[in-house]
């Protein structure tokens, strides 16, 4: 008898033991109050992030164009000076050359057209505009329609617009003719 008396308590602990076990493992299988805040923690800084980066592209992207608009139309003021003051004496009658040269200064694609879309300058003495590899390179005639449409609107003399990812100045002038 005595032996049936020490199994019990053995027994016993070792099914306290088996209970104290099983509340800690329903205790952590749950999930913790924690894990809850990180991952509420983590993700509230990934929207923060997010938002922020967006935020960022639609300010700089933003920036970016007024600068480039600022930029073309101060480059634009200036060509548009140089072309209705009297050319240098060494351009003579190469204004096609001059054209290019301004060009080549501003850092710019600069064109002289007439209403019509047609390149006035610069053009070389032997330039045939109707050849079928230059024809697509100095063909405004899509581009003059919303050029034309857009001095209208604009109530100054010239207009800034973006044109197939561009950034355009026009403007209506009479090149000085001396």
């Amino acid at each position: 008898m005595s032996k049936q008396v020490q199994k019990n308590p053995t027994e016993k602990k070792r099914k306290r033991k088996m209970r104290r076990f099983e509340r800690f493992y329903r205790t952590q299988s749950t999930t913790s109050i924690y894990f809850l805040l990180w991952a509420i923690f983590t993700a509230l800084s990934l929207v923060i992030v997010f938002v922020a980066a967006l935020s960022q592209r639609l300010v700089l992207t933003q920036t970016y164009k007024d600068q480039s608009y600022r930029e073309v139309t101060e480059k634009g003021k200036q060509i548009e000076q140089e072309l209705l003051t009297r050319p240098p004496e060494w351009v003579g009658d190469n204004y096609s050359g001059y054209i290019r040269l301004l060009s080549q200064i501003h850092d710019v694609d600069l064109y002289l057209l007439s209403e019509n879309g047609e390149v006035l300058f610069p053009r070389e003495p032997n330039f045939l505009p109707d050849a079928p590899e230059v024809e697509e390179l100095y063909d405004f005639t899509a581009e003059m329609e919303v050029l034309l449409r857009n001095l209208e609107k604009s109530s100054n003399s010239y207009t800034v617009y973006e044109n197939n990812g561009m950034c355009v100045y026009a403007s209506e002038i009479q090149p000085y003719k001396g």
